[in-house]
């Protein structure tokens, strides 16, 4: 989603890629981390649940907001 706002080229371009990069380093080193360790893959995935749902949640309060 970011990428694609980066896309745009509007004013925020420059900030929006830093972020986007900050991103994707953040998530390549979650990964990795997860990927060598087992005891951190089970404590991430006993709170994934929650941040899963919760993400869900606030995307389903979004789009109806955006609907009325």
């Amino acid at each position: 989603m970011l990428r694609r706002r980066v896309d745009k080229k509007g004013p925020d371009e420059e900030e929006l890629t830093k972020l986007a990069n900050s991103v994707d380093e953040f998530s390549c080193a979650l990964l990795n981390t997860l990927k060598s360790d087992i005891e951190f893959r089970h404590a991430f995935a006993d709170s994934l649940d929650h941040v899963m749902d919760a993400a869900i949640e606030m995307e389903q309060k979004k789009v109806r907001n955006q609907n009325f």
